[in-house]
């Protein structure tokens, strides 16, 4: 059995980040050694690598650790003017000089035994969110850790029950003329179908979120919409929702009976292999797309 690359390394300083995951860039700088991150450059905008095959080399990792991925959040509008360098970790990756079945051993240690998915080859996802496989050329480990559970991680939810649930809340809009009652028949219809039913800003709003997002025509088909299309209500153009096309009323009228229901997307709506779709006017800042070719998914469902 090959172990790992070198077997040099002492590996009990993975103990304690398996146990306390960096949260943040110093921390993880703490652990992995320094980054060097090149600020006014493309690694400011929310994702570094070390070493970075496309640039001279940047910083001075440890030894045990023989290359870095960290995503972390940033303020893509530059609004803070703050712009707090120590950012939140959202994620990262570690090639390490560490034999798998050490890293394994360290991980069930602390969480368990681990879930075994296929995902790019064999992962096994260990407490929250840690993925581990192994490097093929020498038996050594690649960490992932993740701040929330990837879209591709998370088990598909029962049969029907994401048809249940858009269904029941069609029928709860045209039935319904407050959100408590709609939310309280929707929660357990939410869970059943993975979905997450948030109600933070009741009695005037309520939000369904999908992970992973969901069909347009799933959506589509359960709230009976024709001709839809989408545009976006942010100078930003940071989110599009779809509704249907009524030219005869403005694009701010309500959708179904008195209530605004607006189909979030999970990107700028794109056709076929990232085409361009059909512009039929502008509403409010945006462009108006014709999106009955769009391949995005939708991302959430708010109802106000």
């Amino acid at each position: 059995m090959i172990l790992s690359g070198s077997g040099e390394t002492d590996p009990r300083w993975l103990e304690k980040l398996i146990k306390h995951p960096p949260t943040s860039l110093s921390t993880l700088v703490y652990w992995v050694g320094q980054l060097d991150i090149d600020w006014d450059g493309v690694e400011g905008m929310g994702m570094v690598m070390r070493p970075d095959p496309t640039q001279p080399p940047r910083g001075a990792l440890r030894p045990d650790v023989k290359s870095v991925l960290a995503q972390f959040r940033h303020d893509i509008h530059h609004e803070d003017h703050r712009r707090p360098r120590d950012m939140s970790l959202t994620g990262m990756q570690l090639r390490l000089d560490v034999a798998h079945v050490v890293v394994a051993g360290l991980l069930e240690q602390q969480h368990g035994p681990g879930r075994a998915l296929d995902h790019d080859g064999p992962v096994v996802e260990y407490g929250k969110w840690f993925y581990l496989r192994e490097h093929g050329n020498d038996g050594s480990a690649i960490l992932g850790y993740e701040v929330e559970r990837p879209e591709w991680a998370i088990p598909p939810a029962p049969r029907g029950a994401l048809e249940n649930l858009l269904h029941t809340l069609h029928d709860r809009l045209i039935c319904d003329t407050e959100l408590r009652p709609m939310f309280d028949a929707l929660a357990p219809l939410a869970a059943a179908a993975g979905a997450d039913l948030w109600d933070v800003n009741m009695p005037n709003q309520l939000d369904v979120y999908f992970k992973p997002a969901i069909s347009i025509a799933s959506v589509l088909h359960a709230l009976r919409w024709e001709n839809p299309v989408s545009s976006s209500g942010d100078v930003h153009m940071s989110r599009w929702r779809i509704y249907p096309h009524r030219p005869e009323l403005p694009w701010h009228a309500p959708h179904v009976n008195r209530w605004h229901v607006d189909v979030y997307l999970d990107g700028w709506p794109k056709g076929p292999d990232r085409s361009k779709l059909p512009e039929i006017g502008r509403a409010g800042p945006s462009p108006l797309y014709d999106v009955r070719g769009c391949v995005n998914a939708v991302s959430a469902i708010s109802i106000r």
